[in-house]
């Protein structure tokens, strides 16, 4: 077989022969089986795929959008919680680059509306979503158009968007904080 060269193989990590059985079942609770490990992702898909019927002639739009979305969902510890931005990465290296450890750039406008779409049945990525945006503000109390690892942009913004998405969760959630 093919060795891994020594500066890899002293860290620690992972290693599966593929072989002629590709399949492999990796469980962090207990053990499973890769056939038990296969039912249950079958049963999460189903229960997810039923959750778009109620969207109708939309559930193939609400699943593709939806599934934007969730692959940029990301955690920094450097923030509140986990996050949707609409992009990975400081691509820009958008109001400087500080360092590459945790290269994120936030928009506003589009964080907000990820937190709309996501308040339609993830509630608390929603909020931690609005919740950074927030965060974002200046020492003014400004919510600039977007914020990076490196800074932010505090000379323009849009609307009052964020308000909005939040009145309407406020009245789907009836949260009081």
């Amino acid at each position: 077989g093919l060795a891994l060269p020594s500066e890899i193989s002293r860290q620690p990590h992972l290693a599966m022969p593929l072989g002629s059985s590709p399949v492999i079942g990796v469980s962090s609770g207990t053990e499973q089986s890769v056939e038990d490990i296969a039912a249950d992702l079958q049963r999460r898909r189903e229960r997810e795929l039923a959750t778009y019927h109620r969207f109708g002639d939309q559930a193939e739009i609400k699943a593709a959008v939806q599934a934007a979305v969730m692959w940029n969902v990301i955690w920094n510890p450097l923030e509140a919680g986990p996050l949707p931005p609409v992009i990975r990465g400081n691509p820009w290296a958008l109001a400087g680059k500080i360092s590459d450890d945790w290269p994120i750039v936030t928009f506003a406008w589009d964080t907000i509306l990820a937190a709309y779409m996501l308040s339609l049945d993830a509630k608390e990525l929603a909020y931690s979503a609005l919740i950074q945006v927030v965060k974002a503000k200046t020492a003014a109390g400004f919510v600039p158009n977007f914020a990076s690892s490196g800074g932010r942009i505090s000379q323009n913004s849009q609307p009052p968007l964020a308000s909005a998405v939040l009145l309407k969760m406020f009245r789907k959630f009836n949260d009081l904080w």
